[in-house]
């Protein structure tokens, strides 16, 4: 029903439902998360889809990349922790340097604050009214509007791998 008499986006594209839900359902999600009062004592929360696999450090790799973030004093400029340094294995890792990877945010699966959530609530209508159906580029278009910070931070090692498969 999401879809029903839909003439398509700005450029004309029809939008699949099952994608379109992705947004609505990603929107709802991170709502009830930090919304419900049983976890208001949580600070942040890791957010992937169903068909990623994790490695066993994922959690403390998480811990140390927002301890990494604080102990710089830098908690402004970073809008969380993404878990794949090579984006689906479409970028190599460099061998060289800090064990961190700053960059911009891309997709993908991340941990991110309360305080990141409070920002994308603030500025829920430009999120929900960007002209496009994918949460992670209405994210983005929140970025290029500086409503939430645009870097991430990334461990080197792959943390979380998409496998790919539908149907969970």
């Amino acid at each position: 029903k999401l879809n029903e008499n839909y003439g398509g986006d700005s450029y004309g594209n029809k939008r699949d439902s099952k994608v379109t839900c992705a947004k609505h359902h990603f929107s709802w999600m991170m709502n009830e998360v930090f919304q419900l009062k049983e976890l208001t004592s949580i600070g942040g929360f890791l957010f992937l889809e169903e068909d990623y696999i994790v490695a066993p450090t994922v959690y403390e790799n998480i811990k140390k990349g927002f301890a990494y973030i604080d102990s710089k004093g830098r908690r402004e400029e970073f809008f969380g922790v993404t878990l794949d340094p090579t984006d689906g294995y479409a970028f190599k890792v460099p061998k060289e340097g800090s064990e961190w990877i700053e960059r911009k945010f891309v997709t993908g699966p991340m941990a991110i604050r309360r305080d990141i959530f409070a920002k994308i609530s603030s500025h829920a209508r430009d999120f929900c009214k960007f002209d496009d159906y994918n949460w992670d580029w209405s994210i983005v278009n929140l970025m290029s509007k500086g409503y939430v910070p645009f870097k991430v931070l990334c461990p080197k090692a792959v943390q979380a791998a998409h496998i790919g498969l539908e149907g969970g």
